[in-house]
């Protein structure tokens, strides 16, 4: 989240809450691989090192993502 919040790209494996992290708008912001699978892993990290494109969407998704999930945001969801 924080990583998102920076607006930088993150590869995240699909455990805990990270998938409800994900959701929403914050699909557009990471790459998520099943978890214990290293060449997922691998190969997502591979592909957003050669594609900048996708490096710059990922990084003005980011921070909208993660402001869904500032204080305010999850206080009045509860």
């Amino acid at each position: 989240l924080e990583a998102m919040a920076a607006g930088l790209p993150v590869v995240a494996t699909e455990v805990g809450a990270v998938r409800e992290l994900c959701a929403g708008t914050g699909r557009d912001a990471v790459r998520l691989v099943p978890a214990n699978d290293s060449a997922a892993l691998a190969a997502a990290v591979s592909a957003l090192l050669g594609d900048g494109a996708a490096r710059a969407h990922m990084r003005a998704a980011g921070p909208r993502a993660a402001a869904a999930w500032d204080w305010g945001a999850v206080a009045a969801q509860h």
